[in-house]
């Protein structure tokens, strides 16, 4: 211990017993946090499969139908809708989610060309 920066101190009476219960309180804290950690990891691993939906294929499959019949690009198709062409293409290869977001952006296609969309 001879290239340590530090001296060791021997603490000794009162002084000795606040500094253990301070360890330990810190020692109790952290396994408290270990032990929250590992529930959470057990409930993960537990857990059952979690279906996330997606838009259905047949959906996105009416959308490319329309984009063609339209002669346009995604990334045209984007612009014109107002929206990321990285959403028309999670849109249509069925990787988005079902979700708030996704509904919005297939109700703006539907008002914008005029159209409805049977799987829905």
């Amino acid at each position: 211990m001879s290239h340590q920066d530090w001296v060791e101190v021997k603490l000794t009476g009162k002084k000795a017993k606040e500094a253990s219960k301070n360890v330990y309180t810190i020692q109790n804290k952290v396994s408290d946090e270990q032990k929250s950690q590992a529930a959470k990891n057990y409930k993960l691993e537990n857990a059952e499969d979690i279906k996330i939906e997606t838009v259905p294929s047949a959906l996105a499959k009416e959308i490319i139908q329309l984009r063609t019949e339209n002669k346009l690009n995604q990334k045209d198709f984007a612009q014109k809708l107002y929206v990321q062409h990285t959403q028309i293409n999670d849109i249509e290869s069925g990787k988005a989610i079902y979700n708030q977001d996704t509904k919005k952006v297939i109700k703006q296609i539907e008002r914008t060309f005029k159209v409805n969309f049977v799987n829905k």
